[in-house]
């Protein structure tokens, strides 16, 4: 009898910046979720990347959307609202966090 467990995916949340690190180490990308994994095998070189950071939401209004997006910014289509995570200051800075 096999008492290995299967290998099991976990997606990861790496920031555009580091993809070619967590490549370098081993991380796989998902096309059609247009997300990085990792097996859980090798989840110990992946640990910075497991927890998805906290979403800060933003005030941004429709005409500064294009600058809000260059910064950093992301649109949440559920919620209907700006955010970004907090390793983008100038998105920060230039918008106030909508919880002010």
């Amino acid at each position: 009898m096999n008492n290995t467990h299967p290998m099991e995916i976990i997606y990861l949340h790496v920031p555009y910046s580091e993809k070619d690190r967590a490549k370098k180490i081993g991380a796989g990308w998902n096309p059609s979720r247009k997300q990085w994994f990792c097996l859980n095998r090798d989840i110990d070189k992946f640990t910075r990347w497991v927890n998805k950071p906290e979403k800060i939401w933003l005030r941004v209004k429709y005409e500064e959307r294009v600058e809000a997006k260059r910064l950093g910014a992301r649109w949440d289509g559920e919620e209907k609202e700006w955010y970004c995570y907090a390793d983008k200051l100038e998105a920060i800075d230039k918008f106030d966090p909508a919880g002010d």
